[in-house]
C-alpha cells in the first residue's frame, strides 16, 4: 500500500507525500495523498525529530479506509524505528 524512505537529517524534520501515477486518476491520487497527510498529522506527536521522511502511495491506497492506511503507515514507521512505540 505504501513505501517509506527516510534519512537522518538536521534537527528539523521534513516530510513528503507522493503517489505513483499508477494509483489511478488525479482524483484518486489526491485522495490517497490527503489520506497519508491526515495519518501523519494525527500521529506527528509520536514521530521522532531529525528525519526526512518520504511516503509513497501505491495502488491499493486508492481504495483504503483511514484505519487501514493508518495501520500500514504506522507499521512502516515502527519498523523503521522512527516512531515512539506506546
Amino acid at each position: 500500500m505504501c513505501t517509506l524512505s527516510y534519512a537522518r537529517g538536521e534537527a528539523i524534520y521534513a516530510h513528503w507525500f507522493c503517489n505513483r501515477q499508477k494509483v489511478g486518476c488525479a482524483v484518486e491520487r489526491n485522495r490517497a495523498r490527503r489520506l497519508m497527510k491526515e495519518v501523519y498529522r494525527l500521529n506527528q506527536h509520536s514521530i521522532r525529530e531529525g528525519y526526512h521522511i518520504v511516503i509513497v502511495g501505491r495502488g491499493p491506497l486508492k481504495n483504503a479506509t483511514y484505519e487501514k492506511a493508518e495501520k500500514e503507515i504506522l507499521y512502516l514507521l515502527r519498523k523503521s524505528k522512527i516512531v515512539d512505540t506506546k
